[in-house]
């Protein structure tokens, strides 16, 4: 038995679940892959017309569309709330004044629209105001507990795998993507649920101006730069529900204790061939086929053995003064794996300046 979450973040994160649910169905004529596996989803973005729009969600004549209690809609946040941000301890744990000014002054259309806009902290401002409204019935973590308790009820197992699906260059999946993840390992412990990442990079050559904002590109190195911290223990973010510690009454800070994430897969719309794939369709449906062989084919098989074994040796790198600086959690699909050959280049120019 294994259980499966797959949780999408923002329109791309949105376009991997599409593409997910139209290759099980196109396998098993279901949208239940069955075998012991068991599969549910939670599709959050800040835009309401991305998460009903239902085109490209049909597969052999069936609708595959969501169910409302499978999306989490951060659409929206009030002005009133920034205006007395001290009845708000979560976000004010990260918003400070300069923040506050600029999103009040410069942002203040996106403000009303609520819509993550290429802004990270935006996007980040948003989940959190979700996550701490517990009224709200779209409230993130009651969809996440609901569709855990779903997998744990028909399965009769507890244990779940956390599959998140971002893309790093806009405002909604890459402002939410470490909250997300400190949210979710405070809620399930590490002892018993792994997460998966499967992050897109900014491509390096746009595909479409209308793409960039003037963050598009800056706004996944930044998140690539909070994920490498997080993984090695360098970053511990703070508590978005405003929960507050008991040793020194300040926010209480996540992951102190625990690992952030399993593995992160990286990728963008380039090939290794040099092959570019189409952001709308191509590059969604290979994350698709990945995760479906990973979370179904392999799982039947058990060929994963060696895919999820592999990781528990990956020891984060150290620089000269022994101070961990590089988490080696960061992969990609197939043989290939992203690395960083630092004692490779240090051996070269040490070689050369000697010769």
């Amino acid at each position: 038995m294994s259980n499966h979450l797959i949780i999408g973040l923002g329109g791309t994160g949105g376009k991997v679940l599409r593409e997910l649910r139209k290759r099980i169905y196109e396998e098993f004529r279901s949208n239940e892959p069955g075998n012991g596996v068991f599969i549910d989803y939670v599709y959050v973005d800040s835009s309401p017309s991305d998460l009903d729009d239902r085109t490209g969600w049909s597969v052999l004549g069936k609708s595959v569309h969501l169910g409302s209690a499978q999306k989490v809609n951060i659409n929206g946040i009030s002005t009133s709330v920034l205006g007395n941000i001290n009845m708000y301890p979560g976000l004010k744990g990260f918003l400070n004044p300069n923040d506050l000014q600029m999103m009040q002054q410069e942002m203040g259309a996106l403000i009303s629209a609520g819509i993550g806009g290429q802004r990270r902290r935006l996007g980040r401002t948003l989940i959190a105001n979700n996550i701490s409204d517990k009224n709200n019935p779209e409230n993130f973590e009651q969809v996440v507990r609901s569709a855990v308790g779903r997998l744990q009820n028909t399965s009769g197992d507890q244990d779940v795998t956390f599959h998140i699906c971002a893309g790093l260059a806009g405002g909604t999946g890459s402002g939410s993507i470490i909250d997300v993840i400190a949210q979710i390992r405070t809620w399930f412990p590490y002892d018993y649920n792994k997460i998966f990442l499967y992050l897109y990079i900014p491509e390096r050559t746009l595909v479409s101006a209308r793409h960039d904002a003037g963050f598009y590109q800056a706004n996944g190195y930044a998140a690539l730069m909070e994920l490498n911290a997080l993984s090695i223990g360098k970053y511990h973010p703070i508590d978005i529900c405003g929960k507050t510690a008991t040793s020194t009454g300040e926010i209480q800070r996540l992951l102190e204790n625990q690992e952030a994430f399993e593995a992160a897969y990286v990728y963008t719309n380039v090939n290794e061939q040099g092959k570019v794939l189409d952001l709308g369709h191509e590059l969604p449906a290979a994350v698709a086929d990945f995760i479906f062989h990973t979370c179904i084919v392999d799982e039947v098989t058990n060929f994963n053995i060696f895919i999820y074994r592999s990781f528990h040796h990956n020891t984060p790198e150290k620089n000269h003064a022994g101070e961990i600086v590089r988490s080696c959690k960061f992969h990609s699909f197939g043989i290939t794996k992203v690395e960083f050959p630092e004692t490779e280049i240090r051996e070269y120019m040490t070689y050369n300046y000697a010769l």
